[in-house]
């Protein structure tokens, strides 16, 4: 009896700023400014895989992820596609989420990348180009959270809203100074005591909602996140990790529990509509 080998999959995670490509536990990240063409580099990196793989994609930018998958098309790559957003429901039994509306679905997968690592309850700490403060309960279930502007977002709005203060790219460590002898130190100094702050605001203010009889767990995560790990690390009493590719790992996570269903919701490239 002959069996046919089912095809790899990649997990593809569309951001606002980039695009992380992860296949065999190996992750390439694009940024879309720094390159005119990622789309179709995305797409002949898919193609140079050894196999062609059944892309799992998630994104919270739509008109980015139609663009990679015209891209796909025009080199002639049919590869199935399985979106993951339809795989969690409101009413799904692996997150739910009922109470809440309009998350993002990388809000999601980061909880579930996270409840890998920690039993509930757990905060996720996102900082992308928005930064997201993201709870589940003890009984596992998403209550939703928190958004605010990343440090850079803040930097590029006051530019923008001011006469006198300059573009200035986010830099920050350990190091920074508290007290700035330039403008651009200050801004520096307060946009980075700005995220630190209100991250570290939202910790404890949804920690003491939490109806547990143990302090939440917090991974922090995203892009921008790096910056800002030893100084959460310090701020927070509880358990603490920090996980660069959370929103991947919860995708992995996610199609490996629902290996069975996955079938139903993959569909050839051409069918796809967003």
């Amino acid at each position: 009896m002959s069996s046919t080998k089912a095809a790899p999959y990649a997990f593809c995670e569309f951001g606002n700023t980039s695009v992380k490509i992860r296949y065999r536990h190996q992750t390439i990240t694009l940024a879309y400014a720094q390159e005119s063409n990622w789309a179709f580099h995305t797409a002949a990196l898919i193609a140079s895989l050894p196999e062609l793989p059944t892309l799992c994609l998630a994104t919270v930018a739509p008109q980015r992820t139609a663009e990679f998958l015209h891209a796909l098309h025009l080199q002639g790559i049919e590869c199935s596609v399985c979106l993951l957003h339809e795989l969690l429901p409101p009413d799904n039994p692996i997150l739910p989420y009922g109470q809440v509306q309009g998350i993002g679905i990388d809000r999601l997968l980061g909880l579930l990348g996270a409840r890998q690592l920690f039993a509930p309850p757990i905060i996720t700490v996102d900082c992308g180009t928005a930064i997201t403060v993201n709870v589940l309960s003890a009984e596992g279930e998403c209550l939703g959270g928190a958004i605010f502007a990343s440090a850079p977002l803040q930097l590029r709005a006051l530019a923008a809203g001011t006469a006198a203060l300059p573009v200035i790219e986010f830099a920050a460590s350990p190091s920074l100074p508290r007290i700035g002898s330039t403008t651009e130190e200050a801004l520096l100094s307060g946009t980075f005591a700005s995220v630190l702050g209100g991250v570290r605001e939202l910790l404890y203010s949804f920690a003491r909602q939490l109806s547990s009889s143990k302090p939440p767990a917090v991974v922090l995560t995203g892009g921008g996140s790096l910056p800002f790990v030893h100084a959460l690390r310090r701020a927070w009493h509880g358990k603490f990790v920090y996980r660069p590719h959370l929103v991947l790992e919860g995708m992995e996570y996610l199609v490996q529990t629902m290996a069975d269903q996955i079938p139903t919701y993959v569909r050839p490239l051409n069918s796809v509509s967003l």
